[in-house]
């Protein structure tokens, strides 16, 4: 009832959430992928389905982790967010990857003071 209502009354508002969601996921995936260009985005706002295809992660992808080794090479072939939005508070948000391709290189020594 409420797609109706919005796709018949207020015809930019579908657009509109769907550019906003998907620049909330740009930015928080923007620290990982290289060039991650909103306009890539798959987004179905009602389903609650992102999707994002050839994906490039950029070099200090895993910082974060402090793990002794950073990403020479890396690419993801598909990321899909399921995002549950009736039950956004109480259900977790499924995220699944397929054909994912790493390759690491240790980390640079850094000297200690």
């Amino acid at each position: 009832f409420f797609r109706y209502l919005v796709g018949s009354t207020l015809p930019g508002v579908l657009p509109m959430l769907e550019k906003y969601v998907a620049g909330i996921v740009a930015g928080y995936l923007g620290k990982y992928v290289r060039n991650l260009d909103e306009d890539v985005l798959r987004v179905s706002i009602w389903k609650g389905d992102v999707q994002l295809n050839n994906l490039h992660l950029k070099e200090d992808a895993l910082d974060d982790l402090k793990v002794p080794f950073t990403v020479h090479r890396g690419f993801v072939g598909s990321l899909k967010l399921t995002i549950p939005w009736h039950r956004l508070t109480t259900e977790s948000i499924p995220i699944s990857v397929s054909e994912l391709l790493l390759v690491l290189q240790p980390r640079k020594a850094t000297p200690w003071d």
